[in-house]
């Protein structure tokens, strides 16, 4: 194999190790819903950058072709742990069965397939040569017929991703609406730049710069971990807490700290559910001590408080999924 330095490497160096470090900080908050998609696509979006450095620097076809099928390996799984991210973390993941994952998998393996054995079928690639008009050679060539193929599954589950996000944001309460939207934008970018390439509308038509985009997907998901707790804190339905009730409900997450509350217990408790939320309900609750002690545990149970001059039954009762999974808790005063 052989190597040219070209300044480009840069920025998709500065990519890569973003996409790295996110992966490593979801994965320790690997038990939160959509947390685990999340590191795999970020690691798969590594992978990807980090092959496409060494296409764009290798000087002979054998080079660059060998990285650009590796690339593959984040072209095919990014869209898949797209989708998956998705679905878990707007509380769908009860539909991924082993097999629906497996019927996830079966086009970017056989995608995995057709790319190494290329020079045998031609399915993805055709007229293959090493391109010089540009200020660096790179691969040209034809799609065969099963890169459509790979090109519009990709699409669809990033698409389909894309349309959860959006639905979520939008039926999200005002304070938990900018963690969905980070998601949502840091996943549109790289994809609005791989569309752009792969129909031939790139302003710079040899040069991809989805890898380079990720860079820019760090950015904002970065921003939406490190204020918005995107992966602490994670939404929960608005249909548990019915906004019109003249009960108190705060939503505690598996940590003890409040997600969500309801117009009823802001005002029992004196605060907005945007300043309340990510903090210990132990702490939001400490004029009274037994339920303080209460929401510091992590069992259910109940208690009597009285706030002014009116007694509360103070209840708090596990949250679970479809799958009967600790979500967290449902304090109901």
């Amino acid at each position: 194999m052989h190597f040219q330095y070209i300044p480009y490497l840069w920025p998709l160096a500065l990519s890569g190790l973003f996409s790295a470090a996110l992966s490593a900080y979801a994965w320790r908050h690997r038990t939160v819903p959509g947390a685990r998609p999340f590191a795999a696509m970020m690691l798969l979006a590594s992978i990807w950058t980090a092959a496409n450095a060494l296409e764009m620097a290798g000087t002979d076809l054998p080079t660059k072709l060998f990285w650009a099928n590796v690339e593959y390996l984040g072209y095919g799984g990014v869209p898949v742990a797209c989708l998956v991210l998705a679905l878990q973390y707007t509380g769908r993941g009860h539909w991924l069965t082993c097999g629906r994952l497996a019927g996830l998998a079966i086009i970017p393996i056989l995608t995995q397939a057709a790319v190494w054995t290329n020079p045998w079928h031609g399915l993805m690639r055709r007229n293959v040569y090493l391109d010089t008009s540009g200020p660096f050679p790179v691969i040209g060539k034809d799609y065969g017929p099963w890169a459509s193929v790979h090109h519009v599954s990709s699409y669809v589950f990033v698409l389909v991703a894309l349309a959860l996000l959006a639905h979520a944001a939008w039926r999200a309460p005002r304070h938990h609406r900018p963690q969905v939207l980070a998601l949502l934008i840091g996943l549109t970018l790289p994809y609005l730049s791989s569309l752009s390439y792969v129909l031939r509308l790139n302003p710079i038509r040899w040069l991809d710069l989805t890898p380079a985009m990720f860079n820019v997907m760090g950015i904002v998901v970065t921003w939406g971990v490190f204020r918005w707790r995107l992966f602490d804190i994670v939404p929960v339905a608005r249909s548990t807490v019915v906004e019109g009730m003249a009960d108190g409900l705060v939503v505690l997450d598996r940590q003890g700290r409040a997600v969500d509350l309801n117009p009823a217990a802001e005002r029992l408790l004196g605060c907005s559910a945007r300043q309340a939320m990510g903090r210990l309900a132990a702490d939001l609750t400490q004029p009274w001590p037994a339920l303080a002690a209460l929401c510091g545990g992590t069992g259910s149970g109940s208690v009597e408080v009285v706030a002014g001059e009116r007694p509360y039954d103070a209840r708090l009762v596990p949250l679970k999924d479809r799958r009967g999974r600790p979500l967290g808790r449902l304090g109901v005063l």
